[in-house]
């Protein structure tokens, strides 16, 4: 195996004890998509000297080497910070197609991780325990890493969570209105600062979701959706279609009788990019339609073209006005 030259080295230490800055990690990512034949060999060699894997938990382990065959792509940049993390834990956080390893000090007793995904990107995360998580656009994610008896995460945006079993530690989702408790299943979480209605959905297993004030715990099982508004603290519960609303993790993005305004508002999130209307008499026309990893401008060209409406690109701006005879 070929022996990484010492400037290499020094930043894949700082890559795997999640000390890399952001110059660093495009210094890193630029080498190794220069050669990426090299790519599994450095990361497995820089894995077998930094990392104990031995004290990693199986599924986190297996999950690491099958991503080692992941390249590092030229991805747009991706916010993320970490606020005093410290611990055993080893964490694996994958935005777009970029990888990263965190392992962390033991003599740190601050142990909170935080991710943040903005518009046009997505994210995956490994917690030390095997929980998967996906974070769609423009959300938020806190891990705490001091408590030993349960397991505590807090989230705005949307999360999918495939979380690990673990009877003596509950996992506890805070979504400040309300908590979702589990100990191993699956499902999705929807909560958007601009959007009144929380959604939880549940795939797997059965959850508890716990509301302050509320003497009893609501289950929820498998196919069921939590609904709850902000805005009067009401809430119901309902059957959901598992296509559309885990249409974001497959790339397929879904309107369903939505207004041309919420469409808009969608596409922002879902390709990083701010609108401008400038034709509001359509805005609360609805809009029925589907697209697969489709591209920005096919989108605009499919709803542009309904409303003979046209847009102009600049960057990441985007004006639409009505065409005019």
């Amino acid at each position: 195996m070929e022996k990484m030259n010492s400037n290499k080295e020094n930043i894949y230490v700082k890559f795997l004890t999640g000390r890399i800055s952001y110059n660093e990690f495009l210094e890193m990512r630029n080498r190794i998509n220069s050669r990426p034949d090299t790519l599994d060999n450095e990361m497995q060699q820089a894995w077998e000297e930094y990392t104990p894997a031995t004290n990693m938990p199986p599924v986190a382990k297996k999950r690491i080497e099958k991503n080692l065959h992941v390249h590092l792509k030229k991805d747009r940049k991706t916010e993320f910070r970490f606020r005093n993390i410290a611990s055993v834990a080893i964490l694996l956080l994958v935005v777009g197609s970029a990888l990263f390893y965190f392992l962390n000090d033991r003599t740190d007793q601050s142990k909170e991780f935080i991710v943040k995904v903005e518009r046009g990107e997505k994210a995956s995360i490994l917690l030390p325990d095997g929980t998967h998580i996906r974070l769609n656009a423009e959300s938020f994610l806190s891990y705490d890493l001091a408590d030993k008896k349960v397991r505590n995460v807090s989230v705005s945006g949307e999360a999918f969570f495939n979380v690990a079993k673990d009877e003596s530690r509950p996992f506890i989702v805070d979504m400040d209105d309300f908590k979702v408790r589990v100990t191993g299943t699956s499902f999705n979480i929807r909560k958007y600062e601009n959007e009144d209605i929380i959604e939880t959905s549940l795939l797997e297993e059965k959850v508890l979701l716990e509301i302050p004030g509320h003497e009893n715990t609501y289950p929820l099982d498998p196919e069921q959706k939590f609904i709850f508004s902000k805005a009067d603290n009401s809430f119901r519960i309902e059957q959901f279609d598992k296509e559309y609303e885990l249409s974001w993790l497959t790339g397929k993005l879904i309107f369903r009788s939505e207004t041309l305004e919420s469409v808009l508002e969608k596409i922002e999130r879902w390709y990083g990019v701010t609108i401008d209307p400038q034709c509001r008499d359509y805005k609360d026309d609805l809009i029925t339609g589907s697209f697969l990893n489709e591209d920005l401008h096919h989108v605009l060209d499919i709803i542009t073209l309904q409303y003979g409406m046209k847009y102009i690109i600049n960057s990441n701006y985007i004006i639409i006005t009505q065409i005019t005879n």
